[in-house]
């Protein structure tokens, strides 16, 4: 996979030290390793036997491949436009810097690579262990995520575009491809609807430095076919932000009844939040 082309520029203005030159991200001599995706995307670092610290990661989407040099760049912008209205909406601090990298495969095919910066201490709230946090954490955390569920809905409502909030977790490419196959569709719309709380986002990264921040990581937009489909997967997310509005607000709300007894918000609201 050669590289053709770099789109310099990030996103939106980024929060300071998180983001260098896309061309410095990548080199094809080096060895990369997957170390996460989901169900449409596979994720590279640096191989950890390298040389080379881990400052960037590579998101490939192997479903998007285009003919010609031209459609790949048309397609990059686009991406590049939908995520500035998430930068607008949900603010540059809750959204991770991107800049994008066309590529070529052997058989003359071209992709769009993302390019991000590389998070060492951010960990997926699907990750997180409530029961370690602190009050005052929590309840920042809680806030924090109220905050975005109503920015989402507001970009979606005045521009269409929808940042996906919660995400899917595939540990191989191989387990991604299963995912995808629709027998598995059932069992997948199962998990999203009913075990997928936003506070087991995939999607979404706990960072502690410089602040307690709450970082969108996944800035591809939401797309199904035909405006049908665009319709019908609205109205599912917007169930499932209803759903994590109300559980968010008793969630703050169990946590300002516990503020006198430490000990029974410890026992009791960090499972419920899980």
């Amino acid at each position: 996979m050669g590289l053709l082309h770099q789109m310099t520029g990030t996103t939106e203005q980024a929060p300071s030290g998180l983001c260098r030159r896309a061309a410095d991200a990548i080199n094809v001599r080096q060895p990369l390793r997957r170390i996460a995706g989901g169900s449409e995307t596979d994720v590279y670092t640096v191989d950890a036997n390298s040389t080379e610290q881990a400052l960037h990661l590579v998101k490939v989407k192997w479903a998007d491949r285009y003919a010609t040099l031209e459609e790949a760049m048309a397609a990059a912008e686009e991406e590049r436009a939908i995520v500035r209205d998430f930068v607008r909406f949900l603010g540059v601090d809750r959204v991770i810097p991107n800049q994008y990298v066309i590529s070529q495969d052997e058989d003359g095919r071209h992709r769009v690579l993302e390019v991000q910066p590389y998070l060492a201490d951010a960990v997926a709230l699907d990750s997180v262990d409530f029961d370690t946090l602190g009050a005052a954490d929590r309840r920042e955390i809680l806030g924090q995520l109220r905050r975005l569920v109503k920015d989402s809905i507001r970009c979606y409502e005045e521009t269409g575009h929808i940042p996906d909030l919660y995400g899917t977790y595939s540990t191989s490419t191989s387990e991604r491809l299963h995912l995808n196959h629709p027998v598995q569709w059932p069992r997948r719309l199962w998990d999203f609807l009913v075990e997928h709380r936003i506070t087991r986002s995939h999607n979404l990264m706990l960072v502690r430095r410089p602040k307690l921040q709450i970082v969108l990581v996944d800035t591809d937009p939401v797309r199904w076919k035909g405006w049908l489909g665009q319709v019908y997967y609205w109205i599912v997310r917007r169930l499932l932000f209803e759903r994590d509005r109300f559980l968010l607000k008793q969630w703050l709300r169990w946590e300002e009844d516990a503020l006198g007894n430490p000990s029974r918000m410890n026992a009791d609201l960090a499972t419920r939040i899980r």
